[in-house]
């Protein structure tokens, strides 16, 4: 059994910082805590999602992946169909694959 119930926060370096916090905001719901709270080199955003986790949007110049073998940095997050589709989102689109059942 997990001993872990959920995590803390997540770091995300973004390149626009009113352009990401507006995103997360948006279509994720995450609730604005403050800016420049945490002691970062750059300009920063701290969110909260609805289950308590921090989220901590940090302003670099590039953001470089981690993985070497890889252009992009991976996190995914969990929303219903009915969430997708009030954010207009094309879930096939974004899939590249036919919904099941069609």
């Amino acid at each position: 059994m997990a001993l872990v119930d959920g995590f803390s926060h997540l770091v995300v370096q973004v390149t626009d910082l009113d352009r990401s916090e507006k995103f997360y905001q948006e279509l994720l719901a995450l609730d604005p805590v403050g800016r420049n709270l945490v002691n970062e080199t750059g300009p920063n955003a701290l969110l909260k999602t609805n289950t308590g986790q921090m989220v901590l949007l940090i302003q670099v110049p590039e953001v470089e992946p981690f993985r070497p073998s890889s252009n992009s940095i991976h996190h995914a997050w969990l929303l219903t169909v009915e969430q997708y589709k009030k954010y207009g989102i094309d879930l096939e689109a974004a899939s590249g694959e036919r919904a099941p059942g069609r």
